[in-house]
């Protein structure tokens, strides 16, 4: 599972993501990238160049780590 598959699962079951965002149109999905980067404190940008690179910061995956742990889902 590539990293941005992750972060679209994480965000897809985590209480605090999808299920309450309106941000994206309707028919338009979106990818979960700036709800972690709200999530974590940091830029969108940062987020994109995780994603980019295939893996995040050693912060990123402690973020991620939470996040899937407070979802109940089990990392990749």
């Amino acid at each position: 599972m590539t990293l941005r598959e992750r972060i679209a699962r994480l965000y897809a079951v985590h209480p605090r993501g999808e299920r309450v965002s309106r941000a994206a149109p309707e028919g338009v999905r979106d990818l979960g990238q700036t709800w972690l980067a709200r999530e974590a404190d940091v830029s969108p940008q940062t987020v994109r160049r995780w994603v980019q690179r295939g893996e995040p910061s050693r912060y990123g995956a402690l973020i991620i780590e939470r996040l899937e742990a407070e979802a109940g889902i089990r990392a990749a």
